[in-house]
This record gives structure tokens, sequence and C-alpha cells, in this order.
């Protein structure tokens, strides 16, 4: 009679014991739930927004490709100005495999950057009004055509990182000093590739953070540099200059 009592204390200790541990697994904490979250979803919603584009260029250290995103329903397409759109014919292609012949609407040789715009209908696009600011620690995810690995309806490459600090940019290219000096996101992620100027940086969720720089050098230590212009930085000139009211500043203006 005694060794019948025991099992079902036994038992009942055992499903005790199961309920509890089935319990502290399905309280986990937010953080934890978010850190192992897959960037797959996010990549998917962004990838439309991205641009690769091909113009001037070809020739050893001088590809003929760079990155671009899309920033309004119209079809402007926000990048880098480079010898890449030196040419009465610069072309877009869209994350479907869409191409079209761009327009060079306008330029902004102190930020070096370009605004270009294409025929497209029902695209997808980062509105740079709605951009968020990061800081140190925080998740970013860089998309861009690195060595100009996408040519038609691939995505783009992705990569994964954190900002490791906010900062102004000191840096060159070759012999000469950049004329942007203004604030920068320096990321851990490999950003400086061939191709990659242009590209858009994003937080985990994907809302649009800065736009990838040009190939540089850091001037202090002659590394190369990852970084990330703050969307901040730009907009109000990509308003001026999708608008036609756009003027040369220097540096000294405020």
């Amino acid at each position: 009679m005694r060794q019948e009592r025991r099992i079902p204390r036994l038992f009942s200790r055992w499903a005790l014991c199961m309920l509890l541990a089935a319990l502290s697994l399905a309280v986990v904490r937010p953080d934890r739930v978010a850190a192992q979250t897959s960037f797959a979803g996010v990549v998917d919603a962004v990838q439309p927004k991205i641009v690769k584009i091909y113009g001037a260029g070809g020739f050893a250290g001088l590809e003929a490709y760079q990155s671009g995103f899309l920033i309004s329903a119209e079809g402007h397409v926000l990048t880098v100005w480079s010898y890449v759109l030196d040419t009465e014919f610069i072309t877009v292609s869209l994350d479907d495999g869409r191409k079209f012949q761009a327009e060079l609407v306008g330029t902004d040789p102190r930020l070096e950057i370009a605004v270009l715009k294409v025929p497209a209908e029902q695209v997808a696009f980062f509105n740079l009004h709605d951009a968020v600011e990061l800081e140190a620690g925080d998740r970013v995810l860089t998309f861009s055509n690195l060595f100009g690995v996408a040519t038609g309806n691939e995505p783009v490459s992705v990569l994964h990182g954190s900002v490791a600090v906010k900062t102004d940019l000191a840096a060159r290219r070759g012999a000469f000093a950049t004329n942007y000096k203004g604030p920068v996101y320096v990321v851990d992620a490999i950003t400086n590739n061939p191709g990659a100027a242009g590209g858009a940086a994003t937080d985990g969720q994907g809302r649009l953070v800065g736009m990838l720089g040009k190939e540089l050098k850091n001037s202090l230590n002659d590394t190369w540099l990852n970084y990330a212009v703050p969307i901040g930085e730009l907009v109000g000139s990509v308003d001026d200059i999708i608008a036609g009211r756009f003027r040369p500043r220097s540096e000294d203006d405020s």
C-alpha cells in the first residue's frame, strides 16, 4: 500500500516540475525576444526601396555602378554625387528588375548628394521626414549593391552591425579632404566597398537612418572608414532640389 501511494505522489511532483519549466520558458523578457527575432521580414520590406545605378566609369578603379534609394512616389532617387552620374545615360534598376533612364534633377556639391528621377509608378519609397536617429550601440542594417553583384531583379546586399559612434567626419579621398565635414554614423559593418555608396542605412525595424557615403579613409589613422550620413543632414537640401529652389551653400551657412 505504501508503494502504491508513492507512485502518484512522485508523478505529481514530476508534473509540477514540468509545469514550472514550461512557464519559465513562456515568460521571456521582451528584449530577449527582440534579440532572437530574424531581420528577414525587415529586409524584405526594405529591398523594394533600394535601386542599382549604372553610368560612367568601367575603367580600372572606376566602377560604373553605385547604389541609391527611392524617396518619393514620383520616382525620386537619393544617391551620392560621383563620376558615375557624369553622363547623359544614367540607368536605374529597380528591385523588380525594371530598368529606367534616369533624369538628374540636381546635386549638392557640399553634401556630395544627387537626386535622380525615374518614370516609375507604384514604387515603395522612404519618406525622408520619417527618418530616425541612432545612438552608439544601436542596431543598424545597410542595403547596397556592393561590388555590383545585383544586376537585375536580384536583391541587393545587406550587412548587419551596430553604430560605433556618431562623430564629425574627418576623412579624405586620396590627397584631398572631403567637402562634407558634418556628423556621420561610424558603423562596425564593412560598408566601405565599391558600389555601396548611396545605399541606405536603417534601424532594426527598417526605418531610414542614413545614406552610405563614398569610399573614404580616416584622416587620423589612414584606415578605411565605414560610415553613413544621417538623413537629418540631407533632407533640407533634398527638399530644395526637388522643389527647384536649391542654391549652393558654403560651410559657413547656418
